[in-house]
């Protein structure tokens, strides 16, 4: 990723994985977002195609994780 963030030559970055599509209206929610000048970062949910019991948990622990969940739960979802 470094060495694509150096040859940007735009305002934003949008990282994305390979294997990762956005959703409907992302751009646009993406667009808004970045004319708020106090907006220096964001973040997506996560959601996997799949049945994997282990994907639907990582899936809800990053919703949690954008909620910005304070208290008790803060340490287990790296939020610390």
């Amino acid at each position: 990723m470094n060495p694509g963030a150096r040859a940007a030559r735009g305002e934003a970055l949008l990282f994305l994985h390979a294997d990762t599509r956005l959703g409907a209206g992302a751009l646009g929610r993406i667009s808004r977002a970045l004319e708020d000048r106090a907006v220096v970062g964001g973040g997506f949910a996560r959601r996997y195609d799949s049945a994997s019991a282990l994907l639907r948990h990582v899936s809800f622990g990053g919703i949690l994780r954008l909620h910005d969940l304070p208290g008790a739960f803060a340490h287990l979802l790296g939020a610390e």
